[in-house]
């Protein structure tokens, strides 16, 4: 997931997305200047509410990646085998909200990197 927008008055805003989050994408502290301090505060419908969201969320994922040794690592899909086949059929389970599988490998092992 990407996101981004002016720190105008213009009113507009964008996200993207694929089937695939890596832990590295989420920037919970983006999020919470967005959200909180006044100068960056979202000026869409429901935008600042939706910053403070992200910030949970985003905790709420890195806290599910954490190994018991302490280190973060992978992410989650709802992708498998290159399609939306279910994960659960092919011996991956853990599942953050939505349905989203583990994956250690997010992009590049589903299909492997240059294996188009």
């Amino acid at each position: 997931m990407a996101w981004g927008g002016p720190i105008t008055d213009t009113y507009w805003g964008f996200r993207i997305g694929s089937s695939h989050v890596h832990q590295g994408y989420q920037n919970a502290f983006s999020a919470w200047v967005l959200s909180t301090v006044s100068a960056f505060e979202s000026k869409t419908t429901g935008g600042k509410g939706q910053w403070a969201g992200v910030r949970y969320k985003t905790i709420d994922f890195w806290d599910w990646l954490q190994t018991d040794q302490g280190a973060i690592a992978g992410g989650a899909t709802n992708s498998f085998n290159g399609k939306y086949d279910n994960p659960a059929e092919n011996g991956i389970t853990g599942y953050f909200s939505n349905g989203m599988a583990y994956q250690w490998e997010p992009v590049y092992h589903d299909p492997p990197s240059n294996d188009w």
